[in-house]
């Protein structure tokens, strides 16, 4: 099932930055605008986020809105220092709670080789797409960041040349 995206800016809070945040919650369409605005009335100040996010998660959970949860434990995650004890069992909470709640979605948990780690990652398949094509960014091409940020130059490149050869009904085999 794919979420109904949210279009606009809302006034959840009056504190710019806890505002931002929220609607960058509420833009992915897996947070209930009812409540982040009730979270918009209970954080006042950054030390708030994670026990109100973490209370909304157990509502959620308890009411069965497993994917709300997911994301309200994220949200909880995902502003607390990374020196807090509960950094790394708020990420694993995350991530199983994430995987709970899409489990019907297909979405493939991956382990990517790292030095002498892993680093999480999902693949999700591609449903009714007639092709699919990768493009890996590299360090060569200084876009190995998040979102290409290195070389968005590129990226928009790439993006547009895609789109480019979609509308001219170019398909991958054929380039």
């Amino acid at each position: 099932m794919r979420p109904e995206l949210p279009v606009g800016f809302h006034a959840f809070s009056r504190n710019a930055f806890i505002n931002y945040q929220l609607n960058r919650r509420h833009s992915l369409g897996y947070t209930r605008r009812e409540d982040l605005a009730e979270a918009g009335r209970r954080i006042r100040r950054f030390e708030d986020n994670k026990p109100v996010f973490l209370e909304m998660a157990d509502r959620a959970r308890h009411e069965g809105r497993l994917k709300n949860a997911a994301f309200y434990v994220r949200a909880a995650e995902f502003l607390t220092d990374p020196e807090d004890p509960d950094n790394t069992a708020l990420y694993t909470r995350f991530r199983s709670e994430f995987y709970t709640a899409f489990a019907q979605d297909g979405i493939e948990q991956l382990a990517v080789p790292f030095a002498d780690s892993t680093i999480p990652a999902s693949r999700l398949r591609a449903v009714g797409a007639r092709s699919v094509t990768d493009r890996v960014f590299t360090r060569a091409e200084n876009a190995e960041n998040h979102c290409q940020m290195g070389n968005l130059a590129l990226a928009l490149e790439t993006i547009t040349a895609r789109l480019d050869r979609v509308q001219q009904g170019v398909t991958p085999e054929q380039r």
